[in-house]
């Protein structure tokens, strides 16, 4: 069996959704190469602003987000300030070094696919008998919907070509883990300003296997498992 949706069991309390466009809205994007799909606010990173549009320097990030490298990153543009509750959210996930946190807001249909580029390292930690992959702690991607919580646009699907089946995210359980390297996921588009937020970095291998156990026991019902 495979999860490739699991609602997450931690305290979630989230701002107006107009505060967050609005915000969304006052910040510089990054380059359209990086995410075609999507206007991409970067809230925190273990970059510096302005390196985070430098191509190549921005490229090594995402190359390497899944290493622990001991550099500790920072909120940008005061967004855990502004945003104490998403902050919160963001403390009680199980990384041990966050390498960033973006806001995407969806402008156009992101078709099913993973996440991992040929290219990408891996932690050398989170490693178990070769699986280079670290496929045992799938689901291993965390993401919380901020905005549009009616609407029915993230779906995961067992192969590229399967039916989509779209979960139920709503407000009070905005944070969610999904598969990232397993199985496909993708989004329809909508409607304007759904905005997610997307983190990535190096887990605590069982930290994240707890929250995930308790997580499941908690939201049996809404678990989304693929047998192969």
């Amino acid at each position: 069996m495979g999860i490739a949706f699991l609602p997450i069991d931690i305290e979630t309390a989230l701002p107006d959704e107009q505060k967050i466009i609005d915000y969304c809205n006052r910040q510089s994007f990054l380059d359209k190469s990086i995410s075609n799909c999507w206007d991409t606010v970067p809230v925190y990173a273990r970059l510096n602003e302005d390196q985070l549009h430098d191509i190549p320097t921005l490229l090594e990030l995402i190359r390497t987000k899944t290493v622990y490298t001991g550099i500790k990153g920072k909120y940008l543009n005061n967004f855990d300030k502004e945003f104490p509750e998403i902050a919160a959210i963001i403390d009680q996930l199980p990384f041990k070094e966050l390498a960033y946190a973006v806001l995407f807001r969806q402008t156009s249909e992101v078709n099913p696919h993973m996440d991992r580029g040929k290219e990408e390292l891996y932690d050398s930690t989170l490693v178990e008998n070769d699986d280079t992959k670290a496929l045992y702690l799938e689901p291993k991607r965390y993401n919380i919907l901020l905005t549009k919580h009616d609407y029915k646009s993230f779906y995961v699907c067992n192969t590229q070509d399967s039916n989509p089946i779209y979960p139920e995210i709503p407000k009070h359980r905005a944070c969610f883990a999904f598969s990232n390297d397993e199985h496909y996921h993708g989004a329809n588009f909508v409607g304007q300003d759904k905005i997610m937020l997307f983190m990535s970095g190096s887990l605590d291998k069982l930290k994240h296997q707890e929250l995930i156990k308790k997580s499941m026991q908690k939201y049996s019902k809404e678990v989304i498992a693929f047998y192969q």
